[in-house]
């Protein structure tokens, strides 16, 4: 039987700074989707990131991430990412900062089970 979980990446963080969300562990999950929306007048980037979680920090989180794909924001809009068939175990959204104001919220689904 297929498993549901939402896990809150971002929730209305300012978009004024540079912020990196939490990780969320996909291990169980064959498909996930991200959904992320800016409001204001942002400018930056959404880049979301994946591990294998192979080599993990003094915290056990992953500490080698790669960038999967980049989005720009210059104005408020939504986002959104579907991945069928993830190869990966953790993933986590950075916003990068280039001068804008608003903020971000980001929620990912996955369903599962591998």
């Amino acid at each position: 039987m297929a498993v549901n979980s939402r896990t809150t990446l971002f929730d209305g963080v300012s978009v004024g700074a540079n912020q990196t969300s939490a990780v969320a562990n996909v291990s169980e999950d064959f498909m996930i989707c991200i959904h992320a929306q800016t409001t204001g007048n942002p400018n930056g980037d959404l880049i979301f990131e994946v591990s294998n979680g192979l080599v993990t920090g003094a915290d056990g989180l992953p500490s080698i991430w790669e960038e999967l794909d980049r989005r720009t924001f210059l104005a408020a809009d939504t986002q959104m990412w579907l991945d069928k068939e993830i190869p990966y175990t953790h993933v986590r959204m950075r916003w990068v900062d280039n001068g804008g104001n608003g903020s971000l919220s980001a929620v990912l689904t996955g369903k599962g089970e591998r």
